[in-house]
């Protein structure tokens, strides 16, 4: 994939123009961060997510990183657009930067996967652990033990990451 950083990297629409031609170009999925913080958003007059659906960027294939800071209308344009969220549980709660709303994006159809981030975020980089740590999470912070199933994970993780390495991993039945 085509890695353009973060939405806070773009500081100029022809720079998001360049890569939107490049990913075209070569065909590849672009992976980039998105709401990972609340000040990211603050700033903003329309949500990154917005701006980025308005200059095309969800046209080409798109991985979403993080995700944590979402509105209902950025949740419906990732669902619309096909845009492949990879939530990093582990990693956004060592930088207390929140969980994605993955319960809300799972019933409205958005395409996640779990990742594990980085070394520098994740100390141990286990997606056995990460993948632990999503179900929990969402049960604790929603008070609700059925938030995200077993199932829901391995789907995440299955599908969602196949999705987003474009290759055929197999399924479990």
């Amino acid at each position: 994939s085509l890695n353009a950083g973060g939405t806070f990297c773009i500081t100029a629409l022809e720079t998001a123009a360049a890569i939107i031609r490049a990913a075209f170009s070569v065909i590849r999925p672009v992976s980039m961060q998105f709401s990972s913080t609340i000040r990211v958003d603050i700033a903003s007059i329309c949500s990154p997510i917005e701006l980025m659906e308005k200059i095309g960027l969800f046209d080409v294939p798109t991985i979403a990183a993080h995700c944590v800071q979402l509105s209902d209308n950025d949740i419906e344009i990732l669902a619309k657009k096909g845009v492949i969220v990879a939530s990093n549980p582990i990693s956004n709660a060592k930088l207390a930067n929140g969980f994605a709303p993955l319960v809300k994006m799972n019933k409205a159809g958005v395409n996640i996967s779990i990742g594990t981030d980085s070394a520098a975020s994740n100390n141990t980089l286990n997606m056995f652990s990460d993948m632990n740590f999503v179900s929990l999470v969402h049960k604790g912070k929603l008070h609700d033990p059925l938030a995200i199933s077993a199932e829901d994970t391995l789907k995440f993780v299955y599908c969602g990451g196949e999705s987003a390495m474009g290759e055929k991993v197999g399924k479990i039945e």
